[in-house]
């Protein structure tokens, strides 16, 4: 995985975050009763998010190391993971889980600040790769 893929994996998720939100905030003000949204927040987080983290750590930190980004700022990137992973953690241990029938409000309340979490950490990689990017003088194909 290259930066160019990165950006495109990062606008991926930003669009699937903004409908997770979505969802999640129509189950907490709604009480919308939706097994099949629950099973999707618990496949993307299982799925989607914690495998994206991993293979950042594993593809992606290396080569931005290697370019130049600031071992400090890299270790703000993997605390920023480490706290993601532990949301899950505890959205799962919460109540959210792909067999239940119901969210409990304090799964919900993780999965938003989850949800958000990640969407930030989304935007501040794209940030700094791009900014990477530019002092490599790699032109960067993504859309604005």
């Amino acid at each position: 995985m290259d930066f160019q893929d990165i950006h495109h994996e990062h606008a991926r998720l930003t669009e699937r975050l903004t409908q997770l939100s979505a969802d999640v905030r129509t189950i907490r003000d709604d009480g919308v009763f939706d097994p099949k949204r629950f099973r999707e927040v618990h496949r993307f987080i299982n799925e989607v998010a914690l495998p994206h983290l991993k293979d950042e750590e594993k593809n992606i930190f290396p080569r931005a190391l290697a370019a130049g980004l600031p071992p400090e700022v890299l270790d703000l990137l993997k605390r920023d993971h480490e706290e993601l992973r532990v949301l899950a953690c505890v959205a799962m241990h919460s109540g959210l889980d792909g067999d239940s029938p119901v969210l409990p409000l304090d799964a919900v309340l993780v999965v938003e600040r989850l949800i958000r979490a990640f969407d930030e950490h989304a935007r501040l990689e794209e940030s700094l790769f791009s900014d990477l990017e530019r002092s490599l003088g790699v032109a960067s194909s993504r859309s604005a």
